[in-house]
């Protein structure tokens, strides 16, 4: 059975050496697997373990990062005059 650390007991087990900020990153990037469960962001403690000792297990296939959404409105078209 899989076990599940916040982002707050990934900080305190890293002694406070990384922010938050830098967790949610790297689940954002898909260097750390996770799951969302009821509003938490939940990390999977095989894949803390995985990236701390700087390598993937066999078992897990390279996933690619999530779909990121661009940026600031999207750019008006400008319609051609006659």
């Amino acid at each position: 059975m899989k076990s599940y650390l916040s982002v707050r007991q990934v900080v305190q087990r890293l002694n406070g050496s990384v922010s938050a900020k830098l967790i949610y990153a790297l689940v954002g990037k898909g260097k750390l697997r996770s799951n969302r469960s009821i509003g938490k962001l939940l990390i999977e403690e095989d894949s803390l373990l995985e990236l701390l000792r700087g390598g993937q297990s066999p078992e897990a296939p390279s996933m690619p990062p999530p779909p990121r959404r661009p940026r600031g409105r999207p750019k008006r078209e400008t319609l051609p005059l006659w």
